[in-house]
């Protein structure tokens, strides 16, 4: 199939197509090639190289006051548009002697590739008799390794059942003029699927790409960045698209991802990176805004609530119009509140509700059976003060046959104050008859 994968600058196209190569099922154990990318080092042939050594090995074993001391060496040597030499650094020379390249190979290997893929290696290593030394040629069969091919225009030459992986495609694969004739190059595409290949095209927009290719993606993929983060947004559809087209936009599959950042520096992106984090001004004033409302609540609150007491506190203590500490509004209010809730009982009126909180409860500590023996029997409880309780028959009884047990009170008073209801029989006092 035909895959395309569009982007700008910076929106992580080859990286998540490394991702995607290293991780998909439908990838594993095929051969590898690719075209356009820059110290590729899942391709064993440049980790024997000194860039190789040089970028992924030497420059990250540095700390940052070294960095600084050789960075005037490097930048003139990246103005040029080249990569560093060891012309350019000789001192290097005997450690690039020491360099293991298969070392440097199967890390990135065992970083990029799945579980499964990785155990495979793992157990070449496992089973490689002691004494005997490695080489690619025993991983080889595995195709983990990637392929440098030097002539795109030529993919149809390579074995079939090959992924191939070109970035910047539209160096080999631009625009032609309605006139010309299918090139070859574009023309075997119509029959690519015939001999197994998967095909990715790399390019920041499908329009820069021979229209001829466009009508036979079957595969497109675009990445939009947001304004630098590590977040990307990723489209999906089954054909090629314009990815500025609104409309298209809402056709396709889309998803928030975050960039694969265990594949950074498995190759080389840019001499420098200029694309960084910029937020719009006004994601920087939202904070300042959340907080200035937040302060304004705050502050709105507080005023409200206050300002009432403070009136209040404004007023004469002898002030005949005040009742404690709250002057009523209306006499429909005034007389209201001295209502009794009971009839008869005027403290039940809810100006007294502040002084009549409750401060302790009716307890069964008093209950006694009358007439036990007789027909008329009658269990009666009294609390603590002697005043009548209305309590069930059968809790009153059962009080009066195993006590009361009073939770409130600790065991050091219980042991010295409580008492226990015990069962009395009491008979009643029968007055004399005239």
């Amino acid at each position: 199939m035909l895959h395309f994968i569009t982007g700008r600058p910076g929106a992580s196209k080859s990286l998540n197509c490394f991702k995607t190569v290293c991780t998909d099922s439908k990838y594993s154990g095929r051969p590898k090639f690719y075209n356009n990318i820059k110290l590729n080092l899942l391709d064993y042939q440049q980790c024997k190289t000194f860039q190789a050594f040089f970028y992924d090995i030497y420059m990250p074993s540095l700390t940052k006051a070294q960095k600084s001391v050789i960075a005037p060496m490097i930048q003139p040597i990246h103005a040029q548009k080249r990569f560093v030499e060891l012309s350019d650094a000789p001192f290097l020379e005997q450690a690039f002697q020491q360099h293991n390249p298969l070392r440097q190979w199967l890390k990135w290997i065992k970083t990029c590739y799945l579980a499964a893929q990785v155990q495979k290696v793992s157990e070449i290593e496992k089973n490689c008799p002691e004494g005997v030394e490695l080489t690619f040629k025993d991983f080889e069969h595995l195709n983990l390794h990637w392929i440098h091919f030097p002539e795109p225009h030529k993919w149809y030459e390579l074995q079939g059942y090959s992924v191939l992986v070109i970035d910047e495609a539209q160096e080999f694969f631009p625009v032609r003029s309605g006139k010309d004739k299918v090139p070859e190059y574009a023309s075997r595409f119509e029959r690519h699927r015939h001999d197994s290949f998967d095909v990715i095209l790399i390019t920041q927009h499908p329009n820069f790409l021979d229209v001829h290719l466009r009508r036979l993606c079957g595969h497109h993929t675009h990445y939009f960045n947001f304004w630098g983060s590590s977040k990307v947004t990723r489209y999906y559809w089954d054909k090629c698209v314009d990815p500025d087209d609104h409309f298209a936009k809402t056709e396709g599959r889309k998803a928030v991802i975050s960039k694969p950042k265990k594949y950074f520096g498995v190759y080389f992106s840019a001499f420098e990176h200029t694309h960084k984090l910029k937020l719009p001004l006004i994601l920087w004033l939202i904070p300042v805004l959340l907080g200035a409302v937040a302060l304004a609540l705050y502050f709105g609150l507080a005023t409200l609530f206050t300002d009432q007491p403070r009136e209040a506190e404004k007023e004469p203590a002898s002030s005949p119009l005040l009742l404690s500490g709250t002057e009523p509004q209306t006499a429909e209010h005034y007389f209201k509140v001295r209502k009794p809730r009971v009839s008869g009982l005027a403290y039940t009126a809810p100006i007294y509700d502040h002084l009549t909180k409750p401060k302790s409860f009716q307890k069964p500590q008093n209950c006694v059976l009358w007439r036990e023996e007789s027909p008329e029997a009658e269990c009666i409880c009294y609390s603590q003060r002697m005043t009548r309780m209305d309590v069930p028959d059968y809790l009153c009884k059962s009080i009066v046959k195993n006590g009361y047990f009073d939770e409130t009170l600790s065991d050091k008073r219980h042991g010295r104050n409580s008492r226990r209801s015990g069962r009395k029989k009491i008979e009643p006092y029968d007055q004399p008859s005239d």
